[in-house]
């Protein structure tokens, strides 16, 4: 945090502390000279305001203030404070937008700890509850099935003779007769993808994609490709060549596996967390309903067709490092 930043934030916070007590330790001037241990600008620092900083601070570290240098080093520390609690109204901080509104946030944080809280605090969850829960909502619970598939692509540029295809389809059912002599005891297409497959990321690996889910939103694969991967029923089944705009396929079912919903006992602190969640919910529903039954609110969602946020800039390039940019 900067210098600057960080002596606002402290302002922030001394201005937030004057608006309810005349920054929390200072009083008019009048009190018995015996009560006070500094008067600031006609503002008197009582007995009682310096032992209750002291504890708050000493709470913090124990052991601290045990001796009298110590104390009358936290007394100027407080008498600082109230001079620049002051400089800062004379400066006018306290009409400052972004003073009063963090004042507002501090304010209503202090009161939601105090009203709403305590009621969040109160909430406990039974073995029955979290039982319920689970058995209304089982489905929200399941694990999707999927298979693990192998692939060969045998890719086909955009423009290419009607021969130079003819080609690369022979070269693709080249690639499936050697690979249906492997037989089920290679689980992947092995060293065929290898020598065939155009598919980089998986060309090393036996043509091995990994598992896919149905339903996923994130397939690369053609639809046509994908069709055939979740029709395959029989571990080790190879699939015809299959002919798409972006080239000729083979798929190979490696592995397959079904849904099935997690039991209780698997995920039951998931469970309680949900319950607790829909319950904390539900209170802070109920409270906020309260304060706008005590209240007197408009609203004018018309108005909101008119506004827009505001555009995000496009992040820059990363520059080229300097020993490139003089080649």
């Amino acid at each position: 945090m900067t210098a600057r930043k960080s002596a606002v934030v402290r302002l922030i916070l001394l201005l937030w502390a004057g608006c309810f007590t005349g920054l929390g330790v200072g009083h008019a001037a009048g009190a018995e000279s015996g009560d006070t241990v500094a008067v600031v600008e006609g503002t008197a620092i009582t007995v009682s305001d310096f032992k209750t900083e002291m504890e708050r601070r000493g709470r913090m570290v124990p052991g601290n203030y045990g001796n009298e240098a110590e104390r009358e080093a936290l007394l100027w520390d407080m008498v600082g404070n109230e001079l620049l609690y002051r400089a800062a109204l004379k400066a006018g901080y306290d009409k400052k937008p972004e003073i009063l509104e963090s004042i507002k946030r501090s304010i209503i944080n202090g009161y939601k700890q105090e009203a709403l809280e305590p009621e969040l605090a109160k909430i406990s969850v039974t073995e029955d509850e979290i039982r319920a829960y689970y058995q209304a909502r089982q489905q929200q619970f399941e694990t999707p099935g999927g298979v693990r598939a192998a692939v060969i692509k045998i890719e086909v540029p955009a423009r290419v003779s009607e021969e130079k295809r003819g080609l690369l389809l022979k070269r693709a059912a080249e690639a499936r007769e050697e690979a249906l002599r492997f037989g089920p005891a290679v689980a992947s297409f092995g060293g065929v993808a290898v020598k065939y497959s155009d598919h980089q990321p998986s060309r090393y690996r036996g043509g091995d994609i990994g598992f896919l889910k149905k339903g996923d939103q994130e397939f690369i694969w053609p639809e046509e490709v994908l069709d055939t991967i979740f029709s395959l029923k029989v571990q080790g089944e190879i699939s015809p060549v299959i002919a798409t705009q972006a080239g000729y396929y083979i798929v190979k079912l490696m592995e397959s596996k079904d849904g099935k919903v997690r039991s209780l006992e698997e995920i039951k602190e998931e469970v309680r967390h949900r319950v607790i969640s829909e319950k904390k919910r539900a209170i802070e529903s109920a409270f906020f309903t309260r304060l706008k039954e005590q209240s007197s609110v408009i609203l004018r969602p018309e108005h909101l067709k008119s506004i827009t946020p505001a555009e995000v800039p496009k992040p820059e390039p990363p520059s080229l490092p300097a020993s490139v940019r003089r080649r």
